[in-house]
């Protein structure tokens, strides 16, 4: 019983987990949620417009990366193979 009740506990915590990545901006917002800007993941995300290279650009103020202190606002998420998307961010498009 306590074996059935662990599987179903982690099972919904992978669901969780893995439903932040299906769609662009909840992967941005993962992202910064993860990245230590909880207030700033649910600010206003602009869509910018769709990048072959880099995937759907995406435009937020607010964010700063803690290790150059360096504002980022422009974030991209591409598509992979298994139909997660990845984020990658920087100071310009």
């Amino acid at each position: 019983m306590i074996k059935r009740s662990k599987l179903y506990i982690i099972g919904i915590s992978a669901l969780i987990i893995l439903s932040t990545y299906i769609s662009p901006s909840l992967s941005i917002r993962s992202y910064m949620f993860i990245k230590g800007h909880p207030i700033v993941a649910f600010s206003k995300l602009e869509y910018i417009g769709n990048d072959k290279m880099y995937g759907k650009g995406y435009y937020s103020e607010g964010w700063e990366d803690r290790l150059t202190g360096s504002g980022v606002s422009y974030f991209y998420a591409k598509r992979s193979i298994i139909g997660m998307y990845w984020v990658s961010s920087g100071s310009g498009p």
